[in-house]
């Protein structure tokens, strides 16, 4: 080995005190790259293994895999099951697969479920979010021309600014809330998770949810249900200033409850083009002490878990059916594929960098999208893809004749 004349350690190409304090000891193995193949299993046998299982009666494993792969399919390109069935080549009928879709037991596939998001867990902070979406359906708020919907539960992990499902579950009643929620508690002790606190959602503010968290110590904090009088109330108060307050809610049965109220006072600034003092009560229990600033802040991180919503929306096969169950399974689907990413995206698109966190992850290079055309082009090439369009009837006479005349 040639070294020059100053007899450096650099020059006579040895490393340096500091490149062998930043050495690792294992050699670094380059990562396999993504591929739709890929994709396609590993959402494939998950969801195969789940399916079999559900099932009331016996089905071939090749007719489980096709309706499989067709949901898949479904939720790569945000159709139904028989648009994509229609447009493959290869795999079992329409019909078929809708006949193992009826066959699922509604309670085994809610079993089924939560053990499946359990083994999907990998990461400390639970947040719970409710969304509109069984036989019993619920009445909100009118949107796309209906003011009743399916409602579904989730409960998530927040780790490094990811978030991750480890609970779902059907919204039955409202009246219920409280034993749904002790339904995810249950979830995240069997997976170990310490509940640092709970960002609930508005839908779980009510005396019998208050009470029992109270009750049972847990940390929490929503947003206050408040009527106009109410809010005028706090609006005119401590004027422009964020302040501390009680509230106190009455049952039906005489009981009173007092819980402690932060009302955050904040500009809206041209945010949604409104202008003016935005008034956002905020109820809290069991946490330290701490300011309405602060507690906004802390609600803030729950933000992304709407984006969630909205990811799964977009990826969850369409349907025209009034089955209960399966309206469960194609949201549990659209779930699976979405914990799918943020796990790949830790595996295959993260970094290591120096800082609190330890790594980044490249967002860019596996975007949500991308994903679902990556999926795509994996069922493709199993299943085929129809090239050439033609109905097998005549068509309309008053075609025929157009078409005589443009020729």
């Amino acid at each position: 080995m040639n070294a020059r004349r100053d007899g450096s350690r650099e020059a006579a190409g040895k490393p340096t005190p500091r490149s062998l304090k930043n050495a690792s000891t294992h050699p670094h193995r380059p990562r396999e790259p993504l591929t739709p193949s890929k994709v396609r299993q590993r959402l494939e046998e998950k969801l195969i293994t789940l399916l079999l299982a559900a099932l009331r009666d016996p089905f071939p494993e090749r007719t489980v895999r096709d309706t499989v792969r067709y949901l898949l399919k479904a939720t790569a390109t945000q159709g139904s099951l028989h648009s994509a069935r229609s447009t493959g080549r290869r795999g079992r009928s329409d019909r078929q697969m809708r006949r193992v879709l009826s066959a699922i037991d509604p309670g085994k596939l809610q079993r089924l479920l939560t053990f499946a998001f359990r083994r999907q867990n990998f990461g400390k902070r639970c947040h719970q979010s409710f969304g509109n979406r069984q036989r019993h359906l619920l009445k909100s708020q009118a949107k796309r021309g209906t003011n009743r919907f399916h409602g579904y539960s989730t409960l998530y992990l927040a780790s490094y600014g990811r978030r991750f499902t480890v609970s779902f579950r059907p919204v039955r009643d409202r009246k219920h809330l409280v034993r749904l929620l002790e339904l995810h508690l249950r979830d995240a002790k069997a997976l170990g998770l310490e509940v640092g606190g709970l960002l609930l959602d508005r839908e779980y503010y009510g005396f019998e949810i208050l009470e029992f968290l109270l009750r049972r110590g847990i940390p929490f904090l929503m947003p206050v249900r408040a009527g106009r009088s109410m809010m005028a109330r706090w609006t005119k108060e401590h004027g422009r200033k964020s302040f501390y307050t009680t509230h106190t809610l009455r049952a039906s049965e005489g009981r009173s409850l007092t819980v402690p109220i932060h009302v955050v006072k904040r500009y809206k600034k041209g945010r949604r083009d409104e202008h003016g003092l935005e008034v956002l009560p905020y109820v809290i229990g069991n946490f330290h002490r701490r300011s309405p600033e602060r507690t906004r802040e802390m609600y803030r991180s729950r933000f992304g878990i709407e984006c969630a919503f909205r990811l799964g929306e977009a990826a969850r096969p369409r349907t025209t059916s009034h089955n209960a169950t399966i309206r469960m399974l194609y949201m549990a689907v659209a779930l699976f594929v979405e914990n799918e990413w943020t796990v790949l995206k830790l595996i295959h698109v993260s970094e290591r960098r120096k800082g609190r966190r330890g790594f980044v992850v490249r967002e860019e290079l596996l975007r949500f999208d991308h994903l679902l055309e990556l999926l795509l082009k994996g069922l493709r090439r199993v299943l085929g893809e129809v090239d050439r369009v033609r109905a097998k009837g005549r068509p309309p006479r008053w075609v025929e004749l157009a078409l005589e005349v443009i020729r």
